[in-house]
């Protein structure tokens, strides 16, 4: 034992080298251990954070395309200052085109109208109720007078206001072709003869009116409501003014149809038969003018029926709970109401039209367009009948040499509330729901 520690004293540097070298190795290798293990956390720990960043910087949207049919669209994309400075510039720019949308929308469906009588209109004074519903009715009477003259429909000439001429005519062709005193002298062969003449005097005095004429239309074809004998109610009276608008956009529209032609002669339109404005604006308005009533075909339309009616979106339920226009909300649509699926609302009412017109059979289209295009009007429904030129011409209607036909058509108006709900009367915006104005206090 002696003779060992004797020998490691005398060699102490090689026995701590030995000891190094046989230790060293499990030494490392607990201490290479103990760091792997922190080295992964920390690895980890960066992992997670670049994660982090990465989801922080990027997001997903979805674009989902309002064209029928189109998948929505997902992407992933990095959010940046020049993303969010492009996505501000291009939702200004939907917003900005949305507003034009809504203005163009707003013109074309006002165009700058106002009511008959600005004193009538929401509510009247209450020294002057009793008398501005009679002094509408004469408004309303020469308003229609005046559309009829501005868009050039005429009614024919009577046999009265020709009967000078016919007389004129019979004196001559007695006197200076017959050569005859009295109708007593005329044989029975004259008397056809000169009946045959008359005729032909009538019927060119008829050409010769249908050439200063659009189109033939008359004030009992437009259906003016009959001066009233006790005073009107206020929707009542505001119901005569939304006819006459909207009869009066119809009346326009057929006159474009009509625009780039001479006359009733050459025209596609020929004749207003009769135009209906159907149902009513809301239940309060029932005690004003009856509706017309009548069927369309095989099914009838008129107040509580299939159209006609606002009962349905506008009524009573409506009234209960005034609900504000919201034109960010999508108006729900019943299409047991008509293929379009439209009805009163917030937003809009709709009001229905049965039209009937005498019309050029090969231009039926022209005549349709001309009515979609002048303002926010659906023909949901026609019905066609051929006529009969020669029993028409008998009544004054002349047409011209071209095949005729009826076409009667069941059309759907669209109004925006935005710029008539300012006329409508309180107990009319009841009805309809339409939520009271704010009072304000000075």
């Amino acid at each position: 034992m002696n003779v060992v520690l004797d020998w490691v004293k005398s060699n102490v540097y090689i026995v701590i080298f030995v000891a190094v070298m046989i230790t060293a190795p499990i030494a490392m290798s607990i201490v290479a251990g103990n760091m792997n293990d922190r080295v992964k956390e920390e690895v980890k720990a960066r992992a997670a954070k670049i994660a982090d960043l990465d989801r922080l910087q990027k997001t997903q949207v979805s674009y989902h395309n309002p064209v029928a049919g189109d998948e929505p669209v997902t992407a992933t994309i990095v959010v940046n200052p020049q993303l969010l400075d492009r996505y501000r510039e291009l939702t200004e720019r939907i917003s900005a085109d949305a507003q034009r949308i809504r203005d163009e929308a707003l013109r074309v469906n006002r165009k700058d109208r106002g009511v008959l009588l600005d004193e009538l209109f929401p509510e009247p004074p209450m020294h002057l109720r009793e008398t501005l519903p009679f002094e509408m009715h004469r408004r309303l009477w020469a308003a229609y007078v005046q559309l009829l003259a501005d868009i050039g429909a005429e009614s024919p000439p009577s046999l009265e206001s020709m009967r000078d001429d016919l007389e004129a005519a019979r004196a001559r062709f007695m006197t200076q072709v017959l050569i005859k005193e009295s109708r007593e002298d005329l044989t029975e062969e004259d008397e056809t003869w000169l009946s045959e003449q008359l005729t032909e005097t009538r019927l060119s005095k008829y050409a010769e009116a249908a050439k200063q004429t659009r189109f033939y239309a008359t004030l009992a074809s437009v259906n003016i409501p009959p001066e009233p004998t006790t005073v009107p109610t206020l929707p009542a009276l505001f119901d005569w003014q939304w006819r006459f608008w909207i009869k009066q956009d119809i009346l326009l529209a057929l006159q474009k149809a009509n625009e780039p032609y001479d006359s009733v002669l050459d025209g596609p339109v020929k004749r207003l038969v009769s135009m209906q404005v159907l149902g009513e604006p809301a239940p309060a308005a029932r005690s004003g003018p009856p509706a017309s009533g009548g069927g369309f075909g095989s099914s009838p339309v008129g107040p509580g029926r299939r159209r006609g009616s606002s009962r349905s979106s506008s009524g009573q339920n409506a009234a209960a709970t005034p609900a504000a226009a919201d034109p960010s909300r999508e108006v729900p649509l019943d299409f047991s109401v008509s293929f379009t699926g439209r009805t009163s609302n917030p937003l809009y009412d709709v009001r229905y039209v049965q039209l009937t017109i005498v019309v050029d059979s090969s231009r039926i289209p022209e005549v349709l367009d001309a009515l979609v295009r002048y303002n926010f009007i659906t023909i949901l429904n026609t019905q066609l009948e051929v006529v009969d030129s020669f029993l028409e011409v008998k009544d004054g209607y002349f047409y011209g040499g071209t095949p005729v036909s009826m076409l009667t058509l069941e059309l759907e108006t669209i109004w925006l509330r935005e710029w008539t709900a300012q006329f409508m009367p309180p107990e009319l915006k009841q009805a309809l729901g339409i939520p009271a104005e704010p009072q304000t206090t000075g």
